[in-house]
């Protein structure tokens, strides 16, 4: 990540980023230099640097939250459920 600059968040996600996923981590994201160099600064120094380092949870608690949200049928910034999810107004007896 050799043209991006290197702010204190920055150097958080960077390392944060390593702990994760090794150098699988910082390889994937090389591959947006050419593409979206500002989504790979991004990336690091928000998602990693400044939202996924805060204090308060250990990485363990805080990946398992992460996968858990990801994994909900419903979003949890929603006010309310997807219309797959809502009741409908007639359903046909379930028969055996």
């Amino acid at each position: 990540m050799s043209n991006v600059p290197h702010t204190p968040a920055f150097e958080r996600g960077e390392a944060l980023l390593r702990q994760l996923h090794g150098q699988y981590g910082p390889a994937i994201l090389n591959q947006l230099d050419d593409l979206a160099p500002e989504l790979k600064r991004w990336v690091v120094e928000f998602a990693f640097g400044q939202v996924y380092s805060r204090p308060g949870l250990d990485l363990r608690s805080r990946q398992i939250a992460t996968r858990m949200v990801r994994l909900s049928p419903v979003d949890p910034m929603a006010t309310t459920a997807p219309p797959a999810l809502l009741p409908t107004p007639y359903e046909p007896p379930i028969r055996p």
